[in-house]
């Protein structure tokens, strides 16, 4: 670890210039929040706010887990096996709500640029691995 996150030491010079002049460089430090975790994502709900933002709502689709299971009791007073018929469960497939965001115009179509360019890349591996485009369902 450097001394202050503020200056790490590869960087103390980043950024500046001799005396009048305009800096040639900038430098960004990304650092993860003490919320940051990674989402996995199947699909998206969403539309425009009130002050026309975009707003998003990132799922992840699964089947349900049981809402309760019932097993018999073994004499011993142990667990037996479970009575499948008495399993309570959802019957749909649950996509679970992982994370909301809302962006103003400007940052929607740099997202969009910047995942544009993401297919793109990936386009041309596929294309050289003679592979098509299969979208999931």
């Amino acid at each position: 670890m450097y001394e202050s996150e503020n200056d790490p030491p590869d960087r103390q010079e980043a950024g500046k210039t001799h005396e009048g002049a305009e800096p040639t460089t900038v430098c960004f430090d990304y650092i993860k929040s003490s919320f940051f975790r990674i989402i996995h994502v199947d699909g998206v709900v969403g539309g425009l706010t009130p002050r026309l933002d975009i707003q998003m709502n990132f799922w992840s689709e699964r089947f349900p887990i049981p809402k309760q299971v019932v097993h018999r009791r073994e004499p011993d007073g142990g667990l037996g096996e479970e009575i499948l018929a008495e399993r309570l469960t959802r019957d749909a497939i649950i996509r679970e709500v992982e994370a909301g965001i809302v962006l103003d115009f400007y940052t929607a179509k740099a997202i969009r640029d910047w995942l544009n360019k993401r297919i793109e890349e990936v386009e041309k591996i596929l294309a050289a691995q003679g592979q098509k485009d299969q979208a999931k369902p």
